[in-house]
């Protein structure tokens, strides 16, 4: 295994050169990035400051069903749920108790999520954190310190050129190089060669990975050669990975007795850990029960082989690259629905 030398690459600021979050995932329905703070636990209003010092929109706002899902799977992919967490998002009532408003100033209607007697104002608590793992809200104090969630809304990054996209330097055990002879190497790897297509991401590349000033590196697209003005005889170059989630099929009805069998695939990244879960529904530690599957590098398999009433739920596949820091998740879900015999005719095309 060829050691890695990259950072991670996000957005305009340079996230790892700062503080790295624990773990970042990007939102499959609202396409949101978030990221989970845990190295130092600040206050309600530091927390926000953190979250743009650090190139983020705010805390994150839970303005709906699909964000509190997708923060959901943030959480249980970072921590698990054997233990309590209660991380700040972001909104609070500081100037008018009982009215909240989300840090941009929209009030906290329509959605909401709060747990149980919540808020309850115990000690006069104007701001809010996720109670995990119950994934509802409640408030806090404001001077409390404690973890927190960022987040980055899909307009304000480009998903191909951000998030999707981590760089690594590589280097030939030979004493000259081509350019296809690095497309291989990152192949072999189950990378690409990095594509580069403007100058943002050559900046970006910069900024991120230790260059040696004296050698230049093997790249694709628009230029073959970055840090350097030809490459030729080059031992040097750039991988880069990309791997979105392929489901083999995506149907979701199926009738008692069915045979049922989904493969999801993370393309792209040789060490990529794939697995399905299934969401039973009701917050305890023992949220996710594992399904039959079957796991393979790079993929893992959903099998029921007699599906019954009972199969039905939301199942969830899952990939992390543990490779790079800090860890990213990836995740898709399929709502199985398993129906009885009786109606089978009636479903059949």
């Amino acid at each position: 295994m060829i050691v890695v030398l990259s950072a991670v690459l996000l957005f305009g600021a340079n996230i790892a050169q700062a503080e790295e979050p624990l773990y970042v995932s990007v939102g499959q329905t609202t396409g949101n990035l978030y990221g989970l703070y845990t190295t130092s636990n600040e206050m309600w209003a530091v927390a926000t400051q953190r979250c743009k010092d650090l190139g983020w929109k705010n805390l994150v706002f839970i303005k709906s069903a699909d964000v509190t899902s997708e923060v959901y799977d943030l959480m249980y992919e970072a921590v698990g749920t054997a233990y309590y967490w209660s991380p700040i998002i972001g909104m609070n009532d500081l100037d008018n108790e009982g009215r909240w408003l989300w840090n941009d100033g929209t009030p906290v209607s329509g959605y909401t999520n709060w747990g149980p007697s919540q808020p309850d104002n115990h000690r006069k608590e104007d701001c809010a954190a996720l109670e995990w793992p119950f994934n509802t809200w409640n408030d806090i104090d404001c001077g409390r310190e404690q973890p927190f969630i960022c987040f980055q809304e899909p307009s304000e990054y480009k998903r191909s050129q951000i998030d999707d996209r981590l760089f690594s330097i590589r280097k030939f055990d030979v004493e000259k190089g081509t350019q296809e002879m690095a497309r291989s190497g990152c192949k072999k790897d189950g990378f690409r060669l990095a594509v580069v297509d403007s100058d943002a991401v050559i900046a970006k590349i910069e900024k991120s990975i230790n260059w040696n000033s004296k050698v230049g590196y093997w790249v694709d697209g628009t230029h073959n050669c970055l840090n350097a003005d030809n490459c030729e005889g080059s031992t040097s170059y750039v991988c880069e990975d990309v791997f979105p989630l392929v489901l083999s099929n995506s149907r979701e009805d199926y009738t008692v007795g069915n045979t049922i069998e989904i493969e999801c695939a993370g393309s792209g990244v040789s060490t990529v850990n794939v697995k399905w879960q299934r969401q039973d529904g009701v917050p305890t530690d023992n949220i996710w029960n594992e399904p039959l599957q079957k796991i393979e590098p790079g993929k893992a398999t959903l099998i029921i082989k007699s599906a019954t009433l009972e199969d039905s739920a939301k199942y969830k596949c899952s990939a992390a690259n543990d490779i790079f820091s800090p860890s990213r998740g990836y995740v898709t879900s399929i709502n199985i629905t398993v129906h009885p015999e009786a109606i089978k005719d009636a479903m059949s095309p």
